[in-house]
């Protein structure tokens, strides 16, 4: 005795014909084969031969479909496919379910266990009852539009991440071109000044160096004199007379090689010195913010809106100014000093307690961001290499 599974209905289309009807296998009939089918796949609604059952089974699309045997297959072909009043695709969750469902409170789709284990309290719709007044409604016709206004919001999404992009890429090379440039000048400044050192150091070195080769110039010419004096007052081919005039010539120069010798003491000296670093340059090195920062100012924007703060359905471009103002008209955080309580010194926003009595910071003063200190640190320290790059006479001084 055959029996339906329970919770099965028949399908009332399938019409039963004579029991010696004879049906052929449709996928064979589609390659020009004329071949008997022994099983009907209720999933695919195609009659079907044993080979054809076996591949429909071997393949992971089509292995969980529903197949009656030859005794249990009806006996001549459906006039209406039920794909054609109410069949759909398989359910997800419950892939040998089709779906048959869908719940408005959730906008779920799903199969009969769907309904029954998730929205067994929801009011759902039967698809077949509900599908042919959809399709012809009003949601359904504003459906494409809908689809379309979305997809051109994404294709204006798309160019506007396009041009961000180039944006990104040029920002980073102007500023990379910036800070290379501003180093530039620096290494610039560091070696006109470092050539001002190295020839005041050897002009001095030259300087020393001549004055000492004169002085041993002079020491020598002084004793070749003493020399001659000494060996014309000890020859013996001079008469008496000659001797005494030679000896009296002799006092004078002697008193004059005297005189001179204690110049050449005086003279006998040479300049000290030594580099000392330029205490500011020094402090700038110790920086951790040397050369600049990078500051955040802000946010670039492309794309469509219907913000009225951004437009009306246009492309928008702008910087989006931070609540700091962080640059333009900004605000000089050190002018938000906090006035103690007690013995009303005035501190920087930076200290957490009075640097004269230890008082705590009043609570509610509001301290300003790390960029903006940050940022005040670098102009602060920047003010010595901009005197140094605009009066580099400075250092000397």
């Amino acid at each position: 005795m055959n029996m339906e599974v329970s919770g099965k209905r028949r399908d009332p289309y399938l019409n039963k014909g004579s029991a010696d009807a004879t049906v052929y296998c449709q996928p064979c009939k589609k390659g020009g084969k004329r071949v008997v089918a022994h099983g009907f796949c209720q999933t695919c609604e195609e009659y079907m031969c044993d080979p054809c059952i076996e591949a429909h089974k071997r393949f992971k699309v089509s292995g969980n479909h529903i197949m009656l045997s030859k005794y249990k297959m009806p006996s001549s072909y459906p006039s209406i496919k039920q794909s054609d009043i109410g069949e759909t695709e398989y359910c997800k969750k419950h892939p040998k379910e089709v779906i048959k469902f869908f719940c408005p409170t959730h906008s779920d789709l799903g199969c009969g266990d769907c309904v029954v284990i998730a929205h067994r309290t929801c009011e759902v719709d039967y698809i077949t009852d509900v599908s042919k007044d959809f399709v012809i409604g009003k949601e359904f016709r504003e459906l494409e539009p809908s689809i379309k206004r979305e997809y051109d919001i994404l294709s204006g999404y798309i160019s506007g991440v396009e041009e961000l992009f180039d944006e990104v890429v040029n920002q980073s090379k102007h500023e990379i071109d910036k800070l290379r440039k501003f180093r530039a000048e620096i290494n610039t400044y560091l070696d006109r000044r470092e050539k001002e050192l190295l020839d005041n150091l050897k002009a001095v070195k030259t300087k020393d160096e001549n004055d000492l080769t004169a002085l041993k110039t002079d020491c020598k010419s002084a004793m070749t004199a003493l020399e001659a004096m000494r060996s014309e007052l000890s020859s013996i081919d001079i008469s008496g007379n000659q001797r005494y005039v030679t000896a009296r010539r002799a006092q004078k120069e002697l008193r004059g090689i005297h005189d001179e010798m204690k110049k050449m003491a005086g003279r006998m000296k040479a300049r000290r010195y030594r580099f000392t670093k330029d205490a500011d340059t020094e402090q700038l090195l110790g920086s951790k913010l040397g050369i600049g920062t990078l500051d955040m100012a802000g946010e670039m924007f492309r794309g469509k809106s219907e913000d009225p703060m951004h437009g009306a359905m246009g492309i928008t471009k702008g910087v989006k100014r931070s609540e700091h103002k962080l640059f333009g008209s900004e605000i000089n955080i050190w002018d938000n000093k906090w006035e103690c309580e007690i013995c009303t010194y005035v501190n920087p926003p930076t200290s957490a307690e009075c640097e004269v009595c230890r008082i705590l910071r009043p609570k509610d003063y509001m301290v300003p961001p790390d960029d903006m200190i940050m940022n005040a640190e670098m102009k602060t320290r920047g003010k010595l290499l901009a005197l140094l790059l605009k009066n580099p006479a400075s250092i000397d001084s």
